[in-house]
Parts: structure tokens; C-alpha cells; sequence
């Protein structure tokens, strides 16, 4: 507030005063002359009969009446007396006034949320009683596993925060198809999970499988859908559908074990254990849904589901998927956990979850603080509680979009990018928030905070004791970093085994048997809360925490031998990535995975790289120089040799693995766009140099130039006309990957590379081909289609300065 503004309102202010005074001193000149008048009475009328004083009394109030002077200084001292008491008992009932409307506020906010409450609870009761059985299913089912934003344990396990509920802060994810449609048909859209349901419509069927990796939304995405099918209000005009939820870890050990079990019983048996007990639904009601064909039944996981149990749950997935095929299925699976999928019967369709826009962040993050200041601000106003919901918010996108020292985009946006991982950042941001920590910018660092966080400083705060030091060797995390070596790839472990493990290293680090384990583990799970209870099972918070456990114990003990010999393991893999950020020099361990001949062990030696700060990948010169050497070998030996189909395979590989997108298959306008200048010029110059100048990136562009293209712009004539100047289109039609010509000398000039990411979205062989459940063969051909990563990737080459010499 400026001063011209407030010498105005200080000026009104100090007018209200003295308009309030005047008014008090008003009322006490009238009750002053009134208190005179009467005393002056009561002396006359009683003074005759005072004991001895009587006539001199008499006497004084005569010369009174008879002295103006003096009778003003008396009436001046009631006068004041009375001022003041009006004065204090005017000041005295505004205030007693003003906090009683507030706490009548406060009291009428409370009361009325109890009435509320209460009345949600009674409705909810009319409700369940007056619905039928499929209704009463759909309140149990949105009531017990789809409401709330419970990712993996995280959002209510970490910070101690209110759970938001899903709807209220779901961000639509954008889903990647993994199918072959036309130019002019993919115009303008964009994938959406209601979308695909709704066009589903049209086959009375949808087999559909979801690929993300960890932290993705797989879990959120079928949450979404039960939810608002529970709350019988699907959306984009998709079919009306009975929906199944069903995590397939918890149920693989009964389809492993159970003879002749089929979908409606393993269904009717989810009801009665995991949905409610509450339920009395008709006999064979799950069969007479998929006999009528509307149900859809999603199966969440296939990924976490046991080594020795994949071939069986696949098979008996499949099985299902056939017997009943014209209803709607869902399948979710990390890309390398769907490696282990072994049915004939196949998805019918593929999508993948991208990565957060840097829209859907900021989105997320304002969702997410607004919904925290609604139930933790209950009594302010909704003003004040949006102001310090923006004021949260814009201090965490800030910190998020802030731009490194080389005037890149940070570290901590990529790791926001996962879902899972912006939901801890946004936590962690609200539990420092005001205390002038900067969030880290490393992924080892936001864990290591999270764990003093919930270890020390959370438990510190409650005044809970627990039960091992605090101390410079972190005998708390200590004791999670051993488990966590010992569990190795398993993620679960029983109660009793547990107890016994945290018990033998509570010893080893030499406390007295009489130090209870047990206590310690109740502390994990219900005060740190980074030990949860899962089915029958007990295991980490995230499988990522696990991970960042093992990398730290291994450092301790200094047994890196252990990566090498399990990195191929899913959490041994992702504890390699964080080791080698412990490490002051992790050029020997990362150069290890460069130069091993799997290229999946590159794929890792990648992720260690890119993983690193940058300031430290600019001072390691040597792993800069044998990356260089072991990243490019095999492409340079396949140019060399002429095998210019081998070539173009690997230069995808390449460009995947920079770009870390091995597990989408494709690369998307942003990776384009961001893909390394270095890089990408190394991979032109040798298939400039290697093929006499007749193919490379650069060669592309300046054909798609001379077809009137405009870098970055989409133009489909100009793709067309590109297409059939560099020999990808015959006769009108664009050709299948199979169909184009991998020789130098019978190819026109830029027809190589043509990689497998400028298809749309496909990531698969270009032509499959197999038996639909109907018994038609079918026949699915990929052609390169999409011209928008030709013009993507001519941008890139502007921007990069590479151009043909």
C-alpha cells in the first residue's frame, strides 16, 4: 500500500474515532447533568436530617447554587468520570460484539460442516438402501479403491499430508497409439483413454493394452475410469460399462494354483475379499454381464506379477480375452514386464503414456496446493485459500522451470515429468515451504531428503521416539539399507521374516538384545511410513526407495560387483543409475556397461550418463571420450560394410537411447527437438561420409527444403512430394519399412536413414501378421507416414547448424 493510499484511510480512521468520541461525550453530559441534578436532590431533601452536618450541608449547597464557578468544576469532574465510563463500556461491548461474531462464525462454519457430514452420511445410507445390487456394487467399488490420489502408497504413506481425492486433481493423460492409422486420419487428434472406449463402440469390443514405464499413471488411469463408471457418468459419449478392477499381483498366485478357474468366478471372488463382504449380488451376476458383453474388466500390472507365474497369468489372460471377446479389456504393463506376455491372443490395440506436458505440471502442482488449502484451511475464506494456494504453487513451478547455468532446463522438470515423481516433489515443496530450502536438483538428493524427512525430522516433531540414534551413521536408515540389500529383487517380504532381519541388524550395530524390533518396524510402517502393508505382504513405500537403498548400502560396503552381476534386475537396473550419482567418479562403472556388447547394457550406461549433473559430465573429459567410442562403434562397422539396413536399425537404437525413449520405441516432437546437437551431428557425418554423400539427416533436409518444406512447419503436400523424391512413396501409396531399398546404388538420393521413428507412433514390426478370435486373418502394414518428424527433424538440423557440405 502506498502512502497516498493510506494517509486517506489513517485520515477516515481517526474521523471515525472522534465521531465516536463526540458521541460518548454527548451521552455522558446528559447523564452528568442528570447524576447532578438527583445527588443535588437527595442532599436537599435528606440534609435537614444528618446528624451534625445536616446544616452546614444545607448551607454549602445555598453558596453552590449561588457560585457558577465552582459548580462547573464539579459538574467538569462527573463529567469526565462519566465520560470514561461510557467511553470504556462503549469500547468494552464492541469488542465483547466483534469476537462473538467471530467465534459465531467459526462456531456456525463448524456446525454447519458437521450438519453437512452428517447429512452426506444419511443420504449415503437412503442411497445404499434404496439401490439395487449393481448399484450398491458401484458405491462400494468407488468408495473402497477409486476415490482418493493413492499412487503406490505415496500420497498418503509420505509427509503425513490430507490424500487428495483422484478426480479432484487427475490430470488427463496423453496417450501415444501404437497402432497404424492414416495421414488424414491423424490430423489434429489427440489420444484420449475415453476416446479409444468411445470408438470402441462402433467393434462391441476393445482389447487394449497400456505401456508406461513405473510412475507413469497406469494404476491412476483405471482408477479414473472405475470411478466415474462407478459413478455411472462415462465420459465423451463411450458405452456405459460395469467396471472391474483387478490388481493382477494380488490375484496371480489364485490363477496360478486354481484348476478350471474362469473370469466370472476369480470376479465373484474379488467382490466378496477385496470389494465388500456387504454385497449380496445374484448368482452368476459377473457371467451374465460378460454373456450380455457390457463389462470392462481391467487387469492392472502384468509387470509386477512373479517370474515363474508370467507364463501362466498370460496364458489364462488370453484365454479369457477369447472366451469372452466381445466385451472390453484393459491390460497395464511396463514395457519390459510386457516382454514376458506369451499368449496367442494379443492386444487388439496399443497406446503409451507420455510424459507430463509442461502444461499438465503446472496444472497438477495448482490442483494439487488447492486442494490441500481447502481441507487444511477449512475456516478461511475461499479468496485466502486460492491466494495461498497460487502463492505455493508459483514458488514450486518457478523452482521447477528455472534454467541451469548453461541456460538448459533443470534436472528436477525431467524428473517432475513422471507423475510419481511430481507427487513426492510437490510434497516435499509444502513441508520446506517458508523455510528457504531450494528443492534438489538430483533424484538421490529428493530421496535423501524425503528419508530425513520422514526418519528424524517428522518423528522428532510428533515428540515419538524411534527406538535407534539419530547419529552420524544413521542407524535408522542403516537398518533399511541392509533390508532392502537383502530383499535384492523381491519386493515383498512376510511379517515374521521382517521382524527377524530388522532384529539381526539391530544387533550387528551393537545394540542390546533387549531393543525391540518389533517396535522399531511399527515406528517404519505408522511413523516414517516407508515400510507398508500390501495384501498379506509388507514392502517399501516405492520400489524406487528400494532401490536408492540398495545403491547406498552397496556404496557402504563397497561391493559394486553386485550391480554388474544383477543390473539386468528392475530394481538392481534402476539402483545402478543412482549409484553411479554417488559416486565422485563413476567413470569406470559407467565405461563397464558401454562396453559390454549388449546393447541393453549400453541403454544403462546412457541412463548412468545422462543422469549426472551437468557441471559433473563436463569435467569427466574421459567418460566423455570412451562414450564417444563405445556409443558409435557398431554403427560406423555397419555403414562401413555397406549393411545399410543393419545401419538404419542402429541409428534408431541410437537416437532412442539418447534420447531415453527405448521404452516408447519412437521419438515425439519434444525429443526431437531437444536431442543432443553433438550427437545428432556424429550420426550424420557418418552416413554422409560413409555413403559418398547420398544419405544422412542432412541430405533429407535439403531435399524437404527444395520441396518448399519450412523447417518445424507441417505441410502434408510437401511431405508427399518429399516422399517421392526420396523414393517412399510408389504409385501414390507410401511404402512399408519392408519395401524400401537398402542399397546404395539402386536407392535415390536421401533415401536413407528412413528410422522407424518417423513412422506414426509404431514402435513394432511394420507388417504383422496373424489370426483374429474370429478365425480372419489379418494382415497390419506400417509404412513411413509421418511427415511431422521429417519436419521436426529438419528443425532440429537448422538449430543444430548441421547441413550438408
Amino acid at each position: 500500500m502506498d502512502d497516498k493510499t493510506a494517509k486517506p484511510e489513517e485520515s477516515e480512521s481517526e474521523e471515525k474515532k472522534e465521531s465516536d468520541f463526540d458521541q460518548e461525550k454527548e451521552q455522558a453530559q446528559v447523564w452528568t447533568g442528570k447524576i447532578t441534578a438527583f445527588v443535588a436532590h437527595q442532599l436537599r431533601t435528606s440534609a435537614p436530617s444528618l446528624p451534625i452536618i445536616g446544616g452546614s450541608i444545607t448551607g454549602i449547597l445555598t453558596w453552590l447554587s449561588q457560585h457558577d464557578t465552582v459548580k462547573a468544576i464539579i459538574v467538569g469532574g462527573v463529567t469526565f468520570i462519566v465520560t470514561g465510563f461510557f467511553t470504556y463500556g462503549s469500547a468494552w461491548s464492541k469488542a465483547f460484539l466483534e469476537v462473538a461474531r467471530t467465534k459465531g462464525k467459526d462456531h456456525g462454519k463448524d456446525s454447519a460442516l458437521s450438519f453437512f457430514v452428517w447429512l452426506d452420511k444419511g443420504l449415503e445410507k437412503i442411497r445404499w438402501q434404496l439401490a439395487n445390487p449393481d448399484g450398491k456394487y458401484l458405491i462400494k467399488l468407488r468408495d473402497s479403491d477409486c476415490r482418493y490420489d493413492d499412487i503406490e502408497g505415496i500420497e498418503d504413506a509420505i509427509f503425513g499430508f490430507s490424500t487428495p481425492e483422484l478426480e479432484e486433481i487427475f490430470i488427463n493423460l496423453d496417450l501415444s497409439q501404437l497402432e497404424l492409422r492414416s495421414e488424414e486420419e491423424s490430423k489434429g487428434t489427440q489420444d484420449d483413454i475415453w476416446d479409444l472406449l468411445r470408438r470402441a463402440k462402433k467393434r462391441t469390443n476393445l482389447r487394449l493394452l497400456i505401456l508406461a514405464p513405473g510412475g507413469r499413471g497406469k494404476t491412476t488411469l483405471l482408477r479414473h475410469l472405475a470411478y466415474n463408471y462407478a459413478l455411472k457418468q462415462p465420459k465423451q459419449n463411450a458405452p456405459f460399462l460395469i467396471p472391474v478392477f483387478l490388481r493382477l499381483r494380488r490375484w496371480q498366485e489364485v490363477i496360478t494354483t486354481t484348476e478350471e478357474l474362469d473370469l466370472p468366478t476369480l470376479i465373484e471372488r474379488h467382490l466378496k475379499q477385496d470389494i465388500s463382504q456387504e454385497l449380496d449380488l445374484p448368482q452368476n451376476w459377473a457371467k451374465s454381464y460378460l454373456t450380455r458383453q457390457q463389462m470392462l474388466v481391467m487387469f492392472d500390472g502384468f509387470d509386477e506379477i512373479k517370474p515363474e507365474y508370467a507364463e501362466k497369468v498370460s496364458q489364462w489372460i488370453g484365454k479369457q480375452w477369447h472366451d469372452f471377446r466381445q466385451n472390453y479389456f484393459i491390460l497395464t504393463s511396463r514395457p519390459k514386464g510386457y516382454q514376458a506376455f506369451s499368449s496367442e491372443h494379443k492386444p487388439r490395440q496399443k497406446v503409451f503414456i507420455n510424459e507430463f506436458t509442461d502444461q499438465n505440471i503446472q496444472d497438477f502442482v495448482y490442483k494439487w496446493y488447492f486442494w490441500q488449502e481447502q481441507e487444511t484451511r477449512v475456516r478461511r475464506s475461499l479468496k485466502a485459500k486460492q491466494e495461498a494456494a497460487d502463492n505455493k504453487a508459483k514458488d514450486l513451478i518457478n523452482q521447477l522451470f528455472a534454467l541451469d547455468d548453461s541456460g538448459e532446463s533443470s534436472t528436477l522438470l525431467a524428473l517432475a515429468r513422471n507423475p510419481l515423481n511430481l507427487n513426492m516433489i510437490v510434497q516435499l515443496h509444502r513441508a520446506n515451504f517458508g523455510s528457504g530450502q531450494q528443492l534438489p536438483q538430483q533424484r538421490v538428493d529428493l530421496f535423501r531428503r524425503i528419508f530425513d524427512l520422514q526418519l528424524i525430522t517428522r518423528p522428532q516433531a510428533r515428540g515419538i521416539d524411534m527406538i535407534l540414534d539419530n547419529n552420524e551413521e544413521n542407524h535408522r536408515q542403516r537398518v533399511l539399507q541392509q533390508l532392502a540389500l537383502k530383499m535384492g529383487n523381491t519386493t515383498t517380504i512376510e511379517y515374521s521374516e521382517l521382524l527377524s532381519s530388522t532384529q539381526n541388524f539391530i544387533q550387528e550395530l551393537g545394540y542390546p538384545e533387549s531393543t525391540s524390533a518389533k517396535d522399531f518396524v511399527e515406528r517404519l510402517i505408522h511413523v516414517s511410513e516407508l515400510i507398508l502393508k500390501k495384501d498379506e505382504y509388507y514392502e517399501f513405500a516405492h520400489n524406487l526407495f528400494q532401490s536408492y537403498l540398495i545403491a547406498l548400502e552397496v556404496k557402504r560396503l563397497k561391493q559394486e560387483n553386485l550391480l554388474k552381476e544383477n543390473w539386468e534386475q528392475n530394481l538392481w537396473y534402476e539402483a545402478c543409475i543412482m549409484y553411479a550419482t554417488l559416486l565422485t567418479n563413476p567413470t569406470d562403472f559407467i565405461v563397464y556397461f558401454y562396453n559390454q556388447s549388449n546393447p541393453k547394457a549400453q541403454g544403462l550406461a546412457e541412463r548412468c550418463y545422462w543422469e549426472l549433473p551437468v557441471k559433473k559430465r563436463r569435467r569427466l573429459e574421459l567418460l566423455e571420450q570412451k562414450r564417444q567410442t563405445s556409443l558409435f562403434t557398431q554403427l560406423e562397422t555397419y555403414l562401413k560394410n555397406g549393411q545399410w539396413r543393419e545401419a538404419d536399425e542402429e541409428t534408431m537404437r541410437l537416437m532412442l537411447l539418447i534420447a531415453k525413449r527405448e521404452d516408447e520405441g519412437w521419438l515425439d516432437e519434444e525429443s526431437i527437438n531437444n536431442f543432443p546437437c553433438e550427437e545428432l551431428r556424429t550420426i550424420d557425418k557418418l552416413w554422409v561420409d560413409n555413403s559418398g554423400g547420398k544419405f544422412g539427416f542432412s541430405v533429407q533436409k535439403k531435399v524437404w527444403l527444395d520441396c518448399g518444406g519450412v523447417p518445424g512447419e507441417y505441410d502434408y503436400d510437401v511431405y508427399k512430394k518429399f516422399a517421392d523424391e526420396v523414393g517412399w512413396r510408389r504409385g501414390g501409396d507410401l511404402l512399408s519399412y519392408d519395401e524400401l531399398t537398402f542399397l546404395l546404388n539402386s536407392s535415390k538420393q536421401a533415401h536413407l536413414p528412413a528410422v522407424r521413428f518417423y513412422y506414426r507412433r509404431v514402435s513394432v514390426a511394420s507388417i504383422e501378421v496373424g489370426w483374429s478370435d474370429d478365425g480372419r486373418r489379418y494382415r497390419s502394414v506400417g509404412s513411413i507416414s509421418d511427415g511431422r518428424k521429417v519436419s521436426f527433424l529438419a528443425q532440429r538440423l537448422v538449430t543444430c547448424n548441421i547441413s550438408q557440405i
